[in-house]
């Protein structure tokens, strides 16, 4: 039997055209927050040169966040990951001897090693499957 496999299943639904759900719904907001303010100053008699760029710049914002792609990501992605590389550290640091660092506000910061912790993780299944023998055989 042959089946079909379905391609591009990581690919948005479209609504029309070539308009995803996530893109009407920043068109949407976009659009209706370049309307109100139309409206605003339209109805206080203000001339296109005055409501023209104030409702044209958040509009075209809209577009360019809804539409452009970058390095065939969405803009709102690409911003994330920019916005990501801004806020986290650049640098890591490499330690030999694997500690984790816990704080405490009382007493002074505790290193322990991961291994000794997985040692210990051990030490306590062996006990428990000991514990779990003797109780089986005792019966």
């Amino acid at each position: 039997m042959e089946f079909k496999v379905p391609q591009n299943v990581q690919r948005e639904d479209t609504i029309f055209g070539p308009v995803t759900f996530k893109q009407l719904g920043i068109l949407l907001i976009g659009g209706g927050l370049s309307y109100v303010i139309y409206l605003v100053l339209a109805r206080n008699n203000y001339t296109a040169l005055v409501w023209g760029p104030a409702a044209g710049i958040p509009g075209l914002i809209t577009l360019i966040v809804a539409f452009v792609k970058v390095q065939d990501m969405t803009f709102s992605k690409a911003f994330m990951y920019f916005l990501e590389l801004i806020l986290k550290p650049r640098n890591r640091f490499y330690s030999t001897n694997n500690l984790l660092y816990k704080h405490s506000f009382a007493k002074d910061p505790i290193f322990i090693s991961l291994n000794q912790k997985k040692i210990e993780a051990k030490k306590e299944n062996k006990l428990h499957k000991i514990d779990e023998l003797s109780n089986l055989l005792d019966k």
